[in-house]
């Protein structure tokens, strides 16, 4: 009796390679009919602005993309307008050729200085955030302060992007811009004058907002506008009767708390969503250095298209000058993460040992290759305090410490924390399959990892008459 083998997927191993051929010219007259249908409209590739925080960018998949909305959301209070003045300074800088648009809908008014009747050159200065964030006198930035309606900030996009596309068309460059709206939720909708009742208003400005969100999805892309989303939170209490279903798990919801813009449009149009969660308090008096006035932010990426989401960091931040890029590469060198801390709660083992710990009284900067596991340098003992001083003024600490950054965000974020959660979300098997080609070497970073993968049913052997 003749026999032969029969994958998992019913399809004789005889046939697998026809089958493939036939299924790639397929593909081929596929695409051939969607470009001669409707042209080749694919858009081009998003690029990618670094935050400057190498933690955070390791986190993001390199840093935030363009050719989507962005979103920031938080409590009250937290820092998310403070870290978007940052990032359009960060953006200017990195971009040259380009401009950014702060579109201010909650400050619709602004502050006049005060003084004292008895005393004119006594006064109570107020400093801008573009003043605090160098961005004062910079003609790239645009502030614009309006009580924009849904419809008129759109319209006014709309405005910004022909311009932009005239701009390009007569110079040959390619300018990037970004807007910024602080905040969504304070858009309101635009027949709002119109309507003498406040019950017949629910539900027109979600759809009013999806109809203009959608629209707009294609000039985000083509025209690879950056756009960064302020979003408020409201505390996620419902009312649930007899017969209601539960709730769907969905992005937007953070514990006790979801998005004010609980809507869908916005949900799917997004291509990263942070949410910043306020941690420890920050005085001059108790951090090391004395110049943190502030509190640790958790960063979590609720929503993420260039890299994993659902994934935590901690970064210090300053209430004036927003986070601070050594402290936070300080941070993060001495202390786990959000997600490693659950990770090796759960019984997972570190991905690599802490860069900077404690001996007594001294701080330790230790360099460990992640590859070799050769430690390839070791400070002398210094107090934390001077440990930004040390950065500053020593070369030789300054370059070491750069280096274990860089060593630290590849092995317990890129290769870490990243890879591991993609791998065990999946949660299939792997299989040496001669289409797939052979099984890549075992990672010394994933298989210090502890966690289950379902094990592959063996191909099933068929009787074959």
């Amino acid at each position: 009796m003749a026999r032969k083998k029969v994958t998992k997927t019913g399809v004789s191993e005889v046939h697998s390679a026809a089958t493939r051929e036939t299924a790639l010219e397929l593909a081929n007259m596929f695409n051939d009919f969607a470009i001669e249908k409707f042209g080749a409209l694919n858009p081009p590739s998003a690029y990618v602005t670094p935050s400057g925080i190498k933690p955070l960018d390791a986190l993001l998949g390199g840093g935030f993309i363009s050719s989507a909305p962005i979103a920031f959301s938080s409590t009250p209070e937290t820092g998310k307008s403070s870290i978007a003045y940052q990032m359009a300074k960060q953006f200017l800088d990195v971009n040259l050729a380009g401009i950014c648009v702060y579109c201010d809908v909650e400050s619709i008014s602004d502050i006049e200085t005060q003084t004292y009747e008895s005393d004119p050159n006594f006064s109570f200065a107020h400093e801008s955030r573009a003043d605090t964030f160098g961005l004062t006198g910079d003609q790239r930035f645009i502030y614009c302060r309006r009580p924009f309606t849904i419809s008129a900030f759109f319209e006014y996009l709309d405005g910004l992007i022909e311009r932009k596309r005239q701009i390009q068309a007569q110079t040959g460059t390619e300018v990037k811009l970004l807007i910024i709206l602080d905040s969504i939720a304070s858009l309101s909708y635009s027949r709002l004058d119109s309507v003498e009742d406040f019950d017949k208003i629910p539900g027109k400005r979600a759809a009013e907002l999806s109809f203009h969100l959608t629209k707009f999805k294609q000039h985000f892309a083509f025209d690879r506008i950056s756009m960064i989303v302020i979003d408020q939170m409201k505390a996620a209490i419902s009312l649930k009767g007899l017969y209601d279903k539960p709730d769907e798990k969905t992005v937007g919801n953070f514990n006790n708390t979801k998005a004010a813009t609980g809507v869908y449009t916005f949900q799917h149009a997004v291509s990263q969503w942070l949410y910043f969660s306020k941690g420890t308090e920050l005085t001059p008096g108790k951090f090391p250095s004395g110049e943190i006035d502030g509190w640790i932010i958790n960063v979590l990426t609720e929503k993420n298209k260039c890299a994993s989401s659902k994934n935590q960091i901690s970064v210090v931040f300053d209430k004036r000058t927003g986070i601070n890029k050594f402290w936070s590469e300080f941070y993060f060198l001495s202390n786990y993460t959000p997600s490693e801390v659950k990770l090796q709660r759960d019984g997972c083992k570190p991905f690599m040992d802490l860069a900077i710990t404690s001996k007594g009284a001294y701080t330790i900067l230790t360099v460990m290759n992640p590859d070799s596991g050769e430690v390839e340098y070791q400070s002398k003992g210094f107090y934390r305090k001077d440990a930004r001083i040390m950065y500053d003024e020593d070369p030789e600490f300054h370059k070491w410490f750069d280096l274990a950054v860089d060593y630290s965000c590849n092995a317990r974020i890129i290769r870490g924390l990243l890879k591991i959660n993609n791998s065990s979300s999946n949660n299939i098997g792997i299989t040496n399959d001669a289409d797939n080609g052979p099984i890549e070497e075992e990672d010394p970073i994933a298989s210090a990892i502890k966690f289950k993968i379902n094990t592959p049913v063996e191909d099933e052997v068929v009787d074959n008459e």
